[in-house]
């Protein structure tokens, strides 16, 4: 009998592990990391025509959206984000990103990504404005695609100017 329980133990925790593994769950993480970097691909060349509609196929169409563009604290849902790309697109015609030092993070059934963009930014005189930033993403696969569930872009400030510190040229300690 102590046999027979060792047995039925040993077959019900294997079919437990085996329930669990990542294959019967999803995606395998080399498939996933596969599905986020096709998506960014996907993004860029989009961003990069101009075509709004296309921007958006690569993200979640859903109101739990959340998306921290530089120039704003954050826009939620997949209709506020639509109308923020229809109005830079408007303001930056022409514009082009390249992403560079992309790293990828499996993370269950996520793939959080990160890195550094570059924007090139028609200045109106013929010439390009280059800026760079940096990201933070979630990408996730809904509906049967990998879209950004979660997207984060910033450009760092430059550091305070002697006057934004509350400093005159003739002192040489902040008061506050």
């Amino acid at each position: 009998m102590k046999t027979t329980n060792r047995i039925s133990i040993v077959i019900i925790l294997a079919a437990f592990l085996f329930a669990c593994s990542p294959a019967q769950q999803g995606e395998s993480p080399d498939a996933m990391m596969t599905g986020a970097k096709a998506l960014d691909e996907q993004f860029v060349t989009a961003f990069n025509s101009g075509d709004v509609d296309a921007v958006m196929s690569c993200y979640w169409n859903s109101p739990d959206l959340v998306n921290y563009p530089p120039d704003q604290m954050q826009v939620k849902g997949y209709d506020n984000v639509k109308q923020g790309f229809m109005q830079m697109t408007e303001h930056m015609k022409g514009a082009t990103m390249q992403m560079a030092d992309m790293e990828y993070i499996v993370a269950g059934d996520k793939v959080i990504g990160h890195g550094m963009w570059k924007m090139s930014i028609p200045d109106g005189s013929g010439g390009m404005m280059d800026v760079e930033g940096r990201y933070t993403d979630v990408k996730m696969k809904k509906d049967g695609k990998w879209v950004y569930i979660m997207d984060h872009s910033s450009a760092p400030m430059p550091p305070p100017s002697a006057e934004m510190m509350g400093m005159h040229e003739d002192s040489t300690a902040v008061t506050m």
